[in-house]
């Protein structure tokens, strides 16, 4: 009896599809998410060179995926934050038209 191979779950394709769910990387994952990235090109390349394209079609999306969180990192780390303080609140409030005048 020969065993035939299980069809993978919907949500095992998805997430090796999207191997990167967070929604803002911070720059401490800058690195894990750049040595995945680099992964990912390595197998797209096996991918293409053994001829499977549907797997290297995968492989760009989830690459397109980390490319977009390293410019989100990059993109937050060149945004300055203004100190914009605390704005004074009156001790009494001064009522526009006084009364008498």
């Amino acid at each position: 009896m020969t065993a035939t191979p299980s069809k993978p779950s919907k949500r095992l394709v998805q997430r090796s599809l999207h191997p990167l769910p967070m929604l803002w990387p911070g720059p401490a994952q800058r690195p894990r998410i750049a040595e995945i990235r680099d992964n990912l090109i390595a197998r797209i390349s096996g991918a293409e060179h053994q001829g499977w394209r549907g797997d290297a079609e995968g492989l760009k999306i989830s690459l397109a995926g980390a490319t977009g969180k390293l410019a989100q990192i990059d993109h937050r780390a060149r945004r300055q934050s203004v100190d914009l303080g605390i704005p004074a609140i009156p001790d009494s409030p001064q009522p526009a038209n006084p009364p008498g005048h």
